[in-house]
């Protein structure tokens, strides 16, 4: 029981871990993962055309999870089955970032600094005044 208790904690820790060693890859994979599996979560529940209160009470879900189905319908129970997918997301962009990482941040600092040439923020690299001498 101690160990499952633990569990909260190693994914906070593994998720900390994967942010700074990944970076902004690491935010992009997990917002886009996010979006992508709320969008089907809900198309899949308004497909299936059922009654979400006989959906979730059919389940062994927790008390909440009831509540916000019956108050909130359809786009609330999938906002809380796509928390619920949150710990196999972050085990998703962990193995999928071990190779792509490297690529995908590249492409976000290129985007990010032609971002800022556009506006005209892009500061002039600074030059070392040891070098200089």
């Amino acid at each position: 029981m101690p160990a499952l208790l633990a569990l909260p904690r190693r994914m906070l820790t593994a998720a900390r871990t994967a942010t700074t060693r990944y970076g902004p890859a690491y935010l992009l994979l997990s917002t886009l993962l996010s979006w992508s599996n709320l969008l089907l979560i809900y198309i899949a529940l308004r497909a299936s055309q059922t009654d979400v209160r006989t959906l979730v009470r059919g389940r062994n879900l927790p008390a909440r999870v009831e509540q916000a189905a019956e108050t909130g319908g359809l786009f609330a129970l999938a906002v809380v089955l796509n928390k619920m997918l949150s710990p196999l997301r972050l085990l998703v962009c962990i193995a999928v970032l071990g190779r792509y990482a490297p690529v995908i941040n590249l492409e976000i600092e290129r985007c990010r600094s032609a971002w800022r040439r556009w506006r005209g923020t892009d500061a002039a690299p600074k030059v070392d005044d040891a070098k200089q001498v």
